[in-house]
């Protein structure tokens, strides 16, 4: 019997990437915000997983902002064959108790990354002019702190939560067994599409633009490092 999987954490903190790394294993078949707008409004229920829902799209369900695919690549037939079926939730933080109560089967991925690099992502993002996104490190660093309270409360209260650390599962040459051995899969079938994202990952890893020295001031301030290396203890990679 399949299982729902949700794939969250903060924005800007390599959801995307965690969503296509699961992705490539031809047992997840996991959409791309397919339910943002039933998460913000806490309608998230099982039935909305079901093939021939989960294949309607409704303009009511899916989030349209950056031209967003909903059904990354796929199909009836994979998601039919898949052991875990799910979505993608950035803000997770937001819908942890719509989960629990509405999703009781569920099994959430968390994604933590460091508050400098989600807030300098939200920065950038920002200031793009192309790119709608108006939110900066100030709201970075509050969703941010949202976001690891939230999940270390998830975490201590029992629930069925993995927390996977983005810098060691994207690192280059990076070992994907524990985080499909938490799904109760092996990671032999994704290897070829795993390694696709860390390439890509890495290439971000290279970035040398110049640091804005206020900004990581203001962050190391700001975010909460308790509640960070609390929940650093509880990642499938703790010692990475």
């Amino acid at each position: 019997m399949p299982r729902t999987l949700i794939v969250g954490g903060c924005p800007r903190s390599g959801t995307t990437a965690m969503m296509r790394l699961l992705n490539g294993h031809p047992k997840v078949a996991l959409g791309d915000e397919r339910y943002y707008w039933r998460f913000e409004r806490g309608e998230i229920e099982p039935g909305l997983f079901a093939p021939d829902r989960f294949f309607d799209l409704a303009e009511a369900d899916r989030h349209w902002d950056e031209g967003r695919e909903p059904l990354p690549g796929l199909t009836r037939a994979r998601y039919a064959a898949a052991a875990w079926r799910g979505d993608k939730y950035p803000p997770l933080w937001r819908a942890y108790d719509t989960i629990e109560e509405r999703l009781p089967d569920a099994r959430i991925v968390c994604v933590l990354r460091n508050p400098l690099s989600v807030a300098e992502s939200y920065a950038a993002r920002a200031e793009d002019g192309d790119d709608a996104w108006h939110f900066g490190p100030e709201r970075a660093v509050e969703d941010w702190n949202q976001s690891v309270r939230a999940a270390l409360g998830t975490v201590h209260a029992g629930r069925d939560v993995v927390v996977a650390c983005y810098e060691a599962v994207f690192a280059p040459g990076a070992d994907h067994g524990p985080l499909f051995a938490a799904l109760e899969l092996s990671a032999a079938p994704a290897r070829a599409a795993s390694e696709a994202v860390t390439e890509h990952a890495a290439r971000v890893f290279r970035r040398e633009e110049p640091r804005d020295e206020a900004l990581r001031r203001a962050v190391c301030l700001t975010a909460d490092m308790d509640a960070y290396r609390q929940l650093s203890t509880h990642c499938l990679y703790a010692h990475g």
